[in-house]
């Protein structure tokens, strides 16, 4: 399943070998999630982000595509850390970036995620499309 979590209701590839929701047979098994409104779990993305917190749980792979890990963004670090507290099948997670190294290393400097988390890190460096 994909959890596009990037305010943002609609995601479309630039690339033609990356399947989005916008294509009929990807659009199943994802859903887009608005993070504008994250802190309002009772409002009406709340089906959503149950939904998100239930595949994080369950997943073996994470990939972060051109996601920071802002400091500023406490509420994806708490949800993020709730979700994947008991998930013992975790095998890696993976952050694609074109800073995804710096990334990498300033959450493990900073902590807040815990080291069962710190430890699954797999940064790329690498640009997520062409422009």
């Amino acid at each position: 399943m994909t959890c596009v979590m990037r305010g943002c209701v609609t995601w479309a590839s630039r690339a033609s070998s990356v399947r989005s929701p916008t294509t009929p047979s990807a659009r199943s098994r994802s859903k887009r999630i608005a993070t504008v409104f994250k802190h309002q779990a009772d409002g009406p993305y709340a089906e959503q982000w149950r939904e998100a917190a239930k595949a994080l749980a369950s997943a073996t792979q994470l990939v972060f595509i051109g996601y920071s890990f802002p400091e500023s963004d406490a509420y994806m670090r708490y949800f993020l850390g709730a979700s994947l507290a008991e998930n013992v099948a975790i095998e890696a997670i993976h952050i694609i970036d074109p800073n995804a190294d710096a990334i990498a290393q300033r959450l493990k400097d900073r902590g807040h995620y815990g080291a069962h988390f710190l430890d699954l890190l797999r940064p790329y460096n690498r640009c997520w499309h062409k422009d």
